[in-house]
């Protein structure tokens, strides 16, 4: 008892006691007696001591001196300036009759009977005899004061500075994880429609499958890896708190309902038809013109035949040639919508398992303050609210 009793939230004092009231002599006598038990003390003479400030305040009144009802101003003020007052009675060895002026004067003093009332022999205090003067009572009161109120204001601290961090970590992982998925989607996308633009008939079905493949494994490799980064703030969030489960680790939400994305191939139009007897008619005139040229090496009917040939193999690689274009076009807007598929889903998985990750963790912290597992010394912080 005989170490000042401070306490670890910085400069508050734990034991910073205000006292107030009574004379001179007697304040002297309660300050050296609290100083000596390692407390820090402030004192204010006078009735109305303006100056008393502290985690405890303590009001002395003499038990042989008439309390008047403007007194009980006084008190009221000292009790907006410290989070716990009681009344002490002091003068007692010097008035026989002290249980009953004491409790009298605490009527007037505390119209409401809410604070403690204690009284104490000053003379054999200040001869060090705490237990016979009722000062170890007082002291003990301070200190349950003066350690609860601590341990409630240690846990909400605790509890601020691990929400705070929880919140600034989420919204870290939840920038970093918007770059991590617009880069990686972006790149896909990039490579997709490189793919796209050389497609071919044979290799539509190849195509399909590595895109939805390549899709896939960025959505889980992104999921994953935000699962581990929620899974880091929900651990530096709890520390203490409980023993490590890796069962309560962040679990990626599962894939958000999306819309079935399909590709069917085209089939043979009005188009396509028109496009053959272009090529065909072009394809004649060509023919004919080369078989013209030939005329004098070669009989009528081949040349008839090779103006034919030619013909429907330049109408041929017309059509070949416009389903080609079409077939590649329609692959670049198909990755388009396959990854902008993929990458609201993803975006929706991310967004969702941080938003539990957040709540779940700060609903630990808050039970965990609750409790009083935040406390100081295992103190019961409801325990300590409730004084």
């Amino acid at each position: 008892m005989g170490e000042q009793r401070v306490s670890r939230l910085g400069k508050i004092l734990v034991g910073r006691t205000g006292v107030a009231g009574s004379g001179e002599t007697n304040l002297s006598v309660v300050s050296r007696a609290l100083a000596a038990e390692g407390f820090v003390v402030e004192t204010a003479g006078g009735a109305e001591g303006g100056g008393a400030e502290g985690v405890v305040g303590l009001w002395l009144f003499p038990v042989g001196a008439e309390i008047g009802a403007g007194q009980a101003a006084y008190v009221h003020r000292l009790r907006r300036r410290c989070d716990a007052v009681a009344l002490v009675a002091v003068g007692i060895e010097d008035c026989p009759t002290w249980p009953d002026r004491a409790m009298t004067a605490s009527r007037v003093l505390d119209p409401d009977g809410r604070l403690p009332v204690f009284a104490v022999a000053l003379g054999l205090a200040d001869r060090g005899d705490a237990v016979a003067s009722g000062f170890d009572d007082l002291v003990g009161w301070i200190i349950a004061e003066s350690d609860g109120r601590a341990a409630v204001e240690l846990a909400r601290r605790t509890t601020a500075e691990r929400l705070t961090g929880l919140r600034l970590g989420s919204a870290a992982v939840r920038t970093w994880a918007g770059g991590r998925i617009h880069a990686g989607f972006r790149e896909l996308a990039s490579a997709g429609q490189e793919a796209a633009m050389e497609l071919r008939v044979g290799d539509v079905e190849r195509f399909v499958h590595w895109l939805r493949c390549s899709s896939a494994d960025l959505e889980r490799d992104l999921v994953g890896a935000v699962g581990e980064q929620a899974a880091h703030i929900q651990a530096t969030a709890l520390v203490g708190l409980a023993a490590y489960d890796r069962a309560a680790d962040p679990r990626p939400a599962g894939p958000a309902p999306s819309m079935a994305v399909s590709w069917q191939r085209r089939t043979w139009g009005a188009e396509d038809a028109v496009l053959v007897l272009i090529g065909a008619s072009s394809g004649l005139g060509v023919g004919r013109l080369a078989a013209g040229s030939m005329a004098g090496l070669i009989p009528g009917g081949a040349a008839v035949l090779a103006a034919l040939l030619i013909g429907l193999g330049v109408a041929t690689a017309a059509v070949a040639l416009r389903r080609r274009v079409l077939l590649r076009g329609q692959a670049r807007a198909w990755v388009a919508e396959v990854l902008a598929d993929a990458r609201a889903r993803t975006e929706w998985r991310v967004a969702a398992m941080l938003t539990g990750v957040e709540a779940a963790a700060a609903a630990a912290v808050r039970r965990a303050a609750w409790r009083g597992h935040l406390g100081s010394q295992g103190t019961d912080c409801r325990a300590a609210a409730s004084n």
